[in-house]
Formats: structure tokens, sequence, C-alpha cells
């Protein structure tokens, strides 16, 4: 009993050292991440009598966009550099030396310094992100069964990481209480939105120094692949084919989740009550939802899927990806469905939280399962860059959510109501059709399920 309950206090206890160390690391980046992404487009769209950069929103959504793609565009190279050339541990602590340095830019202001922060920290999480990936995989062997359980407290890094950032980058630009110690310091108000980049950068200095401390963990993985043979046999080469088809669903995936960051961040600030039983808060925390969601069901679908284990009943990774579509999809119908609400006014949080909800089922079964998936799929000699070009589809939906958020109106919410209706209606389409090609794509992944 009293071991059950140690292993509950530290779920790292029956995993390798260096999976907490990978955990915090990755939290700290992805607090940074997504501490600059809750409050970029809200900057970007805020007058300049504020401290914005008055951009319309269509531009703004654009930007956004490619700051997005461009983020994951650069994982494809990051991995082969950390492949062939730094290896995988260098990689990731120069790239989140390259964030920090990145978001401690944006503590100044004018265009110049704004696109100079977003180029450096696109060319540090290009670095990081394939590479930690990969050292997530490195700590298991082959057919480790703590793998897909290492890979689930991994990704809740990631997410108490994007859990905090909203509420300490959005309330540091958002609340009127830091506008006001400001003016009582004597300094510009405005100040509030470099104050909310800078604490990203902070996250991302921690994240650094957290992993560097723990260096000697990774000292036993040979990461660094010296062989020069890019080529694929043909077990290899079916493998993927699959990665590549689920390049094509996770892309689709991506595009309709990230408008939580982006068009349905402008639609909460004009049109959702960001309030709960009298209690008001700036909009951006209602970006705290997602991960939020992600830390209560994480634990609930590793249940689930170990009941159905225990009973042979587990679906396959595929039919975990339908469902992922297939749940996103009634997140965005009842966003839709609530946009129509706000033509008469502002509408209940419930609306927001709800579609949340749902679209947060969906990732659970999408997006930590995809990371193990084409981990297993990836051939070793460059799982790196395999994990890159995975990455890309996380960039083509990241510049497909952009374009999709330049559609959305400020004044007609029967427009935006089609447009998300549109979503919903593409993704049940696709889940259904990867269900129905499952099983021959499972034929080419052989011992992978």
């Amino acid at each position: 009993m009293m071991s059950a309950l140690r292993l509950k206090l530290n779920p790292f206890r029956e995993h390798p050292n260096g999976l907490s160390t990978l955990f915090f690391t990755e939290m700290w980046e992805r607090f940074s991440f997504y501490g600059m992404k809750t409050i970029l487009v809200l900057f970007m769209v805020a007058d300049k009598s504020v401290g914005g950069m008055g951009l319309p929103l269509d531009k703004a959504a654009l930007i956004f966009g490619l700051y997005g793609s461009a983020v994951y565009l650069m994982a494809m190279p990051g991995g082969f550099i950390g492949d062939r050339l730094l290896g995988a541990w260098n990689a990731v602590f120069l790239g989140g030396i390259v964030i920090a340095v990145g978001h401690f830019v944006m503590l100044f202001n004018g265009s110049a310094s704004f696109y100079s922060a977003l180029v450096l920290i696109v060319l540090g999480t290009g670095l990081l992100k394939p590479n930690i990936t990969r050292l997530v995989g490195g700590l298991y062997g082959k057919n480790d069964q703590r793998s897909e359980s290492g890979f689930a407290l991994y990704y809740m890094g990631i997410n108490y990481g994007a859990t905090l950032a909203p509420i300490v980058c959005g309330g540091l630009a958002q609340t009127q209480v830091v506008r006001d110690l400001l003016t009582g310091m004597g300094l510009d108000p405005n100040l509030c939105w470099h104050l909310g980049f800078a604490s990203a950068g902070l996250g991302m200095l921690v994240g650094v120094i957290w992993f560097y401390l723990h260096r000697q963990r990774f000292q036993h993985l040979s990461l660094h692949e010296e062989e020069k043979n890019l080529g694929a046999d043909g077990d290899e080469l079916k493998r993927i084919f699959v990665i590549a088809i689920l390049f094509f669903f996770s892309a689709m995936f991506w595009s309709v989740y990230e408008q939580g960051g982006a068009s349905l961040n402008v639609f909460a600030l004009a049109h959702v009550r960001s309030e709960f039983f009298g209690w008001s808060f700036p909009s951006t925390w209602f970006q705290s939802f997602q991960a939020v969601f992600v830390l209560i069901l994480t634990p609930v679908f590793a249940r689930i899927w170990l009941q159905l284990a225990r009973a042979n009943r587990e679906p396959s990774s595929l039919i975990k990806f339908s469902l992922g579509l297939l749940f996103l999809g009634l997140g965005i119908g009842v966003a839709a469905l609530g946009v129509t609400f706000a033509a008469a006014g502002k509408i209940s949080p419930f609306w927001l939280v709800f579609a949340f909800f749902l679209e947060v089922a969906g990732e659970m079964m999408f997006s930590p399962v995809g990371l193990r998936t084409v981990d297993q799929l990836a051939p070793r000699r460059f799982a790196g860059l395999t994990l890159g070009i995975w990455f890309l589809s996380v960039s083509a939906g990241n510049f497909l959510a952009g374009y999709f958020s330049s559609l959305y109106s400020q004044e007609n919410m029967m427009h935006n109501a089609l447009l998300y209706g549109k979503m919903a209606l593409a993704l049940l389409a696709a889940s259904a059709l990867l269900a129905l090609i499952s099983p021959r794509l499972r034929k080419f992944m052989g011992a992978v399920r």
C-alpha cells in the first residue's frame, strides 16, 4: 500500500531518471511558447494608444499563422541538425537559449525588435522541439512497455506549462492592476504587453538551467548518429508511407484546434462574458482551459486504454486518431452553435469551455498518440529528421489556422458560425475516412499498433 502511495505521489518512480528532467524542461518551454501565443494576436490588433501594433485582424491572423507554421517548419532542419551535427542534447540546450533571447528581445518597442524576436523563437524552437521528443523516446528500449506511459507523462508537462502561461503572461498583459502599478512607478502603462512577453522568456530560461543541471542523466544515450546512409529499406518505406498519410490528417486537426489561440481568442474578447459566478478575469485566461482539461483527462484516458488493453480490446492508434478528429469536430461544432447566439449579445463562457472540453478529448486521442506512433514508426538512423517532418504537419496546420482566422468577421456572427460549421463537417468526414482506410494502413505498420 505504501509503495502504491509513493508511486502515486511520484509518477516518475518507475521511469528512467531523464524523464522528469525532460518533463520540466518541456513544461517551461511550453510556458514560454503558449505565453507568447496567448497575447500575440491581441497585441497585434490592439490600438497603438494602448501599446498595441494597431494591425487589422486579417493581417494579424496571417502573421500568427505564419509564426506558428514557421516554428514547426524549422523542426525538420532542427531534427536533421540533432541527428547529424550537434546531437540531440546539444540541440535542445542551444535551442532553449535562442528561444529565451527571442522572448527578451520583445521587451523593446518597435517592429524591428518584434519581428526579430519572432525569428529567434522560430529558430530556437525548431532546434528544441524534435530533439527533446527524440530524447524521450531514447530513454526507452524498443519493446519497453513503459514508453506509452512515459510519453503521456511528458505530454502532461507540456500542458502544465500551457495552463500556467495564459494566467501569468495574459494577466501581466491584460489586467488593469498591472497598468496601475506601472503608472504608480512612473512608467508607461503600455509596457504591460512587454512584461507579458518577457515573462515567457523567463520561463524558458528556467527550463534551460534545469536541463543543464541534469545533463548527466543523458550521458548514456547515443543519439548522435554518425552513419551517413539516409536510405530506407522496404519495411521502413511502408512505415514512412503511413506517416505521410497521417501527416494530412494531422495538418487538418491542428488547423482547427489552433483557432483557440487565434479567431476564438478574438471572439472571446468581444463576445464571451469573461466571468464565473460574478468573478471577472482576463479573456486570455480562456486559453488555460484547454491545458487544464488535458491534465484532467490524461489519467482518465490512460486508465481507459489500460482497461481496454487488459481486455484485449484497446483500439489501434489509427482508430484513436479517427476518434480524435471526431471529437474535435464536435467541439468546433459547439463553438459554431454558440457563435450564432453572439449576435444578440455576449454569450455564456460555458459555450467556449464546453467546446474546449470536447476539443481536448480529441487532442488526447490524437497528439500524444501521434508522437509515440511516429517515434516508433521512424527509422532509428534518422528519427530526429522524421519527427521533424511530422512536426511539419503541425506547421501546415498552424498556417491554415492563420488563414482560416483571417476569414473571421468581427461584425458578422452568422458568417463565423458558417465558417466553424464547415470546419466541423470537414473533420467528421475526415474521421470517417481514416476509420475506413485504417485496416489497410495497419498492414504497413508491422508490429507498431
